[in-house]
């Protein structure tokens, strides 16, 4: 199985000091490590997008994560026309949001390239972490990924699900591993304003799902996760707090973009238009 976003001949960068660090480091070409913070952040969106689009019926956390990006590179424009007004919190969520993008980025993107590069599949991610237990629930989640494909022909109900629990698991390592230590940064103001705003339409440029789709972490937990909140002691949600945000992902969020997904969202030419551009940037 190949992709444009792995190279033809599958080889690595010698030069590393380990498989999962050569893996890291192929991603971050195939997105333009060379770039400046934005044009990166760009680039970033593309690379998930020719996930998507070349392996619609797999990589379902690449295709959320497209929206993921484009909403971080929405809220810091608009973060940046507020900035007269709030200061340092505008700068303090800045940095959060570039960080976010780019570890999520460091965490997941190599494991998908090692999975795609004609001598890689699902051996390679294994022995890229050789065991390690802090990529415990990646290699569980494209151990299933793999038994979906494997499953497409014979059984696609099953493998359906197989691809979206492993794509699920992807999801959890991302919210659990990678952006928990980042929110639990966000000082007092800025978490109070992340928890407000925080959510998703599933809107790309001119494409709209079928049926109107929000996925909103505040309204969602006071009106649906209200058993979460009492169980947590609080009176609000709190975008820091785990158990509040994967509440609001699985409940809402990932089956919202499981609808959009399996509405044809890999051909929205807004999509089709991120996975054709080059890794320099935005069409």
């Amino acid at each position: 199985m190949t992709s444009s976003v792995a190279s033809v001949n599958g080889s690595l960068d010698a030069t590393s000091r380990s498989p999962h660090e050569r893996w890291v480091a192929r991603a971050r070409a195939e997105a333009g490590d060379s770039l400046g913070p934005a044009a990166q952040d760009a680039a970033i969106t593309c690379f998930y997008a020719r996930l998507y689009v070349g392996h619609p019926e797999l990589f379902k956390w690449a295709g959320m994560a497209v929206f993921a990006s484009t909403d971080i590179r929405r809220a810091a424009s608009a973060l940046r026309v507020a900035a007269p007004h709030l200061g340092a919190t505008t700068a303090a969520m800045l940095d959060v949001l570039w960080r976010a993008n780019q570890q999520v980025f460091e965490a997941l993107a190599w494991a998908h390239v090692a999975y795609l590069a004609p001598r890689g599949g699902l051996e390679a991610v294994r022995r890229a972490v050789a065991g390690d237990p802090r990529f415990a629930t990646i290699v569980a989640a494209f151990e299933q990924i793999d038994a979906g494909r494997a499953l497409r022909l014979r059984e696609p109900e099953r493998a359906r699900e197989l691809v979206w629990s492993g794509n699920a698991l992807l999801l959890r390592h991302e919210h659990e591993r990678v952006l928990q230590p980042i929110l639990g940064r966000l000082p007092p103001l800025a978490l109070r304003v992340s928890s407000l705003l925080v959510g998703s339409t599933f809107t790309l440029g001119d494409d709209t799902p079928a049926t109107r789709t929000l996925a909103l972490f505040t309204p969602f937990m006071l009106l649906r996760g209200r058993d979460v909140l009492a169980r947590t002691r609080r009176v609000l949600p709190d975008l820091a707090d785990f158990a509040h945000r994967w509440t609001w992902l699985d409940r809402q969020s990932l089956p919202a973009w499981r609808r959009v997904d399996e509405g044809g969202a890999a051909g929205w030419a807004s999509m089709r238009a991120l996975a054709a551009s080059t890794s320099r940037g935005l069409p």
